[in-house]
């Protein structure tokens, strides 16, 4: 036969369970749980450990070269080569020019070619025109320096003109046409001593109003000095 329980009895009184305090209950943790806590915090260090860069501005140092640049070489200087040769003085009709020698620096004089005429007729009624084109007459003064005691030669074939660079030889074509009695008779050859002074008057046939008045004493025939007229 089966027992059934008796409703109207019952069950006799539990004692109550004591709970433990809280602070106790966190003893409780078994050695699994805490070595599963100390891995996961781990896990997370290493990985706040990984975190991405921040970039930050360079600092000057950092930013310059490690090596700076080499700096060129230096331009190759060129060689040097040797001066040109003077060529004559150019000067303006009336202006001085002054003479030395060369090889002893002695002073010889000076000379001065002034412009006194440039005409397309004689200077007499019956003279001829002149075959170029123009007359051109200038006034010559040489003077020997006080210095110079070996004498000085002058000579109107020392001076010729040059126009358009052609050489007109003085007294060439019709050229002693242009001249007065009186500008004729100053001639102009002469051997000067110290402190003397000659002056003549030279004409040129020429087929332009303005040219050069050339001196050129030397036996090679270089130029001294110019005057442009």
């Amino acid at each position: 036969m089966s027992i059934h329980d008796d409703p109207t009895q019952t069950s006799p009184a539990q004692p109550p369970r004591k709970r433990r305090p809280w602070y106790r209950r966190w003893y409780v943790i078994s050695p699994a749980a805490l070595a599963v806590g100390i891995i996961t915090i781990s896990a997370i260090g290493g990985t706040a450990a990984k975190s991405t860069p921040v970039a930050h501005p360079s600092s000057p140092a950092a930013s310059a070269p490690a090596n700076p640049a080499t700096p060129p070489p230096a331009p190759a200087t060129p060689p040097t080569t040797p001066p040109a040769q003077a060529g004559p003085d150019q000067l303006q009709a009336g202006q001085t020019e002054t003479l030395t020698q060369t090889a002893s620096g002695t002073p010889v004089g000076t000379v001065t070619v002034a412009k006194q005429a440039v005409t397309t007729y004689p200077a007499d009624s019956y003279g001829e025109a002149p075959a170029n084109g123009y007359y051109v007459i200038v006034k010559v003064t040489a003077a020997a320096d006080s210095a110079n005691h070996d004498g000085w030669f002058v000579s109107p074939l020392d001076f010729h003109a040059v126009v358009h660079g052609q050489h007109y030889d003085e007294g060439n074509g019709h050229a002693y046409e242009a001249l007065t009695s009186a500008q004729s008779g100053q001639d102009l050859s002469s051997t000067l001593s110290a402190g003397e002074t000659a002056t003549g008057y030279l004409a040129f046939d020429v087929p332009a109003a303005h040219g050069t008045i050339v001196y050129a004493p030397n036996s090679d025939g270089q130029p001294l000095a110019t005057w442009s007229y």
